[in-house]
């Protein structure tokens, strides 16, 4: 992709300066007969070329020369482990692979760090489980289980205890979305499982939305952070609901929520 690095600058800067409300409809103007989905692939391989500057420049600097089609996928692997694919990087410097080994690869190595996925439904891994306590800051001390039926449903999929020093335990639910064949489901169902994820939290301490992808990720943290003045100043309620979301792509990540 030609000229791919000032694209994304320049949508960069308009997903800083603009409300989220205009967000996607300045950056679709900005990208003309691009779709948006290509100018956020563009973004996130900008930021992993910037933070790959301040830790490895000479790397950063190789990695210039490296097609696009590369380097997309070199960024959904560092999202996922970093070192990893620092690792990759050198080998993609020296051929080793194609596009097509490359997204192979990458496969392999998610299969690897997430454990099995059982009908498109979440079996929770240790990485999974250590992201969750390092998200709410403590320790998950159960094994998972499904919560018990509810008005003759199951209103989350995943039940956990979560312990911290000096605290009383906490009951956390989990909440898995997807993975989809198609990503734009992710947006469709945004609003109704935020929506459900804050009925939940009537009923556990803590209530986890578990994404795959970090793209689809950060628009339910950004619908949390705008609704969080709005039960700031809500007398329905004294506290405000404890949700959060984890993308499962990037569990080393620390996620945002309603309740942080």
């Amino acid at each position: 992709m030609k000229n791919w690095k000032t694209l994304a600058s320049a949508a960069r800067e308009v997903r800083r300066n603009t409300k989220y409300g205009e967000r996607e409809r300045s950056i679709s103007r900005l990208a003309q007969d691009k779709d948006i989905n290509t100018i956020r692939r563009t973004i996130a391989v900008l930021e992993f070329l910037d933070s790959l500057t301040a830790s490895s420049p000479q790397l950063a600097q190789a990695l210039d020369t490296v097609p696009f089609s590369l380097l997309q996928i070199l960024a959904r692997w560092a999202e996922m482990d970093p070192k990893s694919a620092m690792k990759t990087a050198h080998k993609v410097l020296a051929g080793e692979y194609s596009v097509r080994s490359l997204r192979s690869a990458l496969e392999a190595a998610r299969r690897a760090n997430e454990g099995p996925v059982r009908n498109k439904r979440l079996v929770p891994s240790k990485l999974f489980l250590d992201a969750i306590g390092e998200l709410l800051g403590g320790r998950v001390t159960s094994k998972p289980r499904l919560s018990p039926a509810i008005l003759g449903r199951r209103p989350i999929d995943i039940e956990l205890r979560l312990e911290r020093a000096g605290a009383s335990p906490r009951r956390v639910a989990v909440l898995t979305v997807g993975p989809f064949t198609d990503p734009r489901l992710y947006a469709k169902r945004r609003h109704e499982t935020l929506l459900r994820a804050l009925g939940v939290a009537w009923l556990f301490d803590d209530v986890v939305l578990a994404l795959p992808e970090p793209i689809a990720a950060e628009p339910y943290r950004q619908w949390l952070a705008d609704v969080q003045g709005i039960v700031k100043s809500s007398a329905a309620r004294d506290g405000r609901p404890n949700v959060h979301v984890l993308s499962t792509r990037h569990c080393t990540a620390k996620a945002r929520g309603a309740g942080k």
